[in-house]
């Protein structure tokens, strides 16, 4: 029963199913099973699932779900395949845990309200994936700079972003070539997009330092 009642959050909400979630899977159990109920416990169900210690019977076979899966969660497989761009279909191996669903959301809260920017950062890898499908989806691309505006005022986040894309040696290779190759030609991209708030303040910056 455990292992069926895992296997359907993790479908329905990702591979780390929001505290809540896994509170009502262990609530419903001994609601439909009153036998199962522990007297001694506070809500009787904490040997399913207890929010404080993170213990529980639903708890263990999550991590158990997620150690078997971490290999291929590391993998992102982009859906839409183009010739060249930020769309271009590519395998990213991930070093650190990828946030989904509720946790995800949480993140981004974070992200957008926090002063440090070491865990600003760490917070940006574990949301990566979900920057990349928003760059896939041609109506959520241009929102990328509302839902992660610390891109604007925290220097070195775009280049973790492309470091997790391509690796180190790649990533040196860009930075190397940045201001004699790729800025004047991005640039000059820039200014042909529909307007937008936050590439006219970017491209005003740029005209103003030169």
């Amino acid at each position: 029963m455990v292992n069926l009642l895992v296997a359907d959050m993790i479908e329905v909400h990702g591979r780390i199913p929001p505290t809540h979630v896994r509170e009502k899977c262990a609530l419903g159990i001994i609601t439909l099973f009153p036998c199962l109920r522990d007297p001694y416990s506070k809500n009787g169900y904490e040997h399913y699932y207890d929010a404080d210690g993170g213990s529980g019977y639903l708890a263990w076979r999550i991590k158990t779900v997620q150690r078997n899966t971490a290999v291929q969660s590391r993998r992102c497989y982009p859906s839409t395949t183009y010739q060249d761009g930020p769309k271009s279909k590519r395998d990213f191996l991930l070093t650190c845990e990828q946030l989904t669903g509720e946790e995800c959301r949480e993140a981004i809260s974070f992200i957008k309200h926090s002063a440090d920017e070491s865990v600003v950062k760490e917070k940006m890898k574990a949301t990566f994936q979900c920057r990349q499908a928003m760059t896939r989806d041609q109506q959520a691309s241009s929102t990328v700079l509302d839902v992660f505006p610390r891109f604007l005022d925290i220097p070195g986040l775009v280049d973790q972003d492309f470091t997790m894309m391509f690796g180190e040696e790649i990533s040196g290779k860009m930075l190397a070539r940045w201001p004699t190759f790729f800025k004047p030609r991005i640039l000059a991209d820039c200014k042909n997009l529909h307007s937008n708030v936050h590439v006219d303040d970017l491209l005003s910056v740029q005209q103003n330092s030169n």
